[in-house]
C-alpha cells in the first residue's frame, strides 16, 4: 500500500507519531519528493505555468507518485487544459482513489467540455467518498444550476447548510434559488445571511436597485 495511503489512516485514527514517521520514511525512501515539494510550493504562489514542468519531472521520476499526478491536473484545470486535465486526473484516482479533489477537478473539467452527465458522476463519487465535502455540494449545486434542474439544485443548497462554517456562496446561491422561485421574503434571508458572511454588497444593492419586490424586505 502506498504511504499516502497509510498516512491517511493513521490521520484518520489520530495516531499523530506514526504519520510522522510515515512521512520521514517516504521521503527517505523517495528523494523525488524534494523536487515535488518546490512544484507544489511554486503552484501555491500562483506559478502554475512554472510548476507543470517540474510535476512532470516528478512523474517522469516516478510514473506512480499520486499527488504528483493529482497537483499537475489541478495545474491543467488551472490552465482550462480541460482534455488533458481529465486524463492526467483519471491516472490520480487509479492511483489514490480516496483523493476528493480528483473528482472534483474532473467534475469542473468536465463542466467546461460541456460533459455534464460524466461531471455530475464524478462529484457523486466524491461525496460517497465524503458526504460533507463543501466543494463537491458547491460544484453539483452549480450542475444542476445550469440544467435548470432547481430541485436538485436546492437540496444540495440544503445540504450545504448544515456543514460546519458554510461559506457565504452557499446563502448567496440559495438566494438566487428563492429568487427565481420569487419567494422574495426567503431571498431576502439567505442574502442577509451571505452579506453577514461576506458578500460582495454590491452584488445584492443590484437586485435591490432593480427589483422593489425584493427591495421591500430589506427595510
Amino acid at each position: 500500500m502506498h504511504f499516502l495511503l497509510l498516512i491517511n489512516f493513521y490521520k484518520k485514527i489520530g495516531d499523530d507519531s506514526t504519520v510522522i514517521r510515515l512521512r520521514q520514511q517516504w521521503n527517505d525512501n523517495y528523494p523525488e519528493r524534494k523536487l515535488f515539494n518546490t512544484a507544489y510550493t511554486i503552484k501555491n504562489t500562483g506559478y502554475i505555468e512554472k510548476a507543470i514542468p517540474l510535476f512532470e519531472q516528478v512523474i517522469t521520476i516516478n510514473p506512480t507518485y499520486p499527488d504528483a499526478w493529482v497537483n499537475l491536473g489541478e495545474c491543467l484545470v488551472s490552465k482550462r487544459m480541460y482534455d488533458s486535465a481529465v486524463t492526467v486526473l483519471a491516472i490520480a484516482s487509479g492511483l489514490n482513489p480516496y483523493e476528493i479533489s480528483v473528482y472534483n477537478n474532473m467534475a469542473v473539467a468536465y463542466m467546461n467540455l460541456g460533459k455534464y452527465n460524466k461531471a455530475e458522476s464524478k462529484l457523486k463519487k466524491g461525496l460517497s467518498i465524503d458526504k460533507g465535502n463543501i466543494n463537491l455540494l458547491m460544484n453539483l449545486a452549480w450542475l444542476y444550476k445550469l440544467r435548470k434542474q432547481f430541485a436538485k439544485q436546492y437540496q444540495c443548497l440544503k445540504q450545504a447548510v448544515f456543514i460546519d462554517n458554510p461559506p457565504g456562496i452557499v446563502f448567496k446561491e440559495l438566494g438566487d434559488y428563492y429568487f427565481i422561485q420569487k419567494d422574495f421574503s426567503k431571498a431576502a434571508k439567505e442574502y442577509k445571511h451571505a452579506l453577514s458572511k461576506g458578500l460582495d454588497s454590491s452584488y445584492v444593492n443590484d437586485l435591490l436597485t432593480k427589483y422593489p419586490q425584493l427591495r421591500k424586505y430589506f427595510k
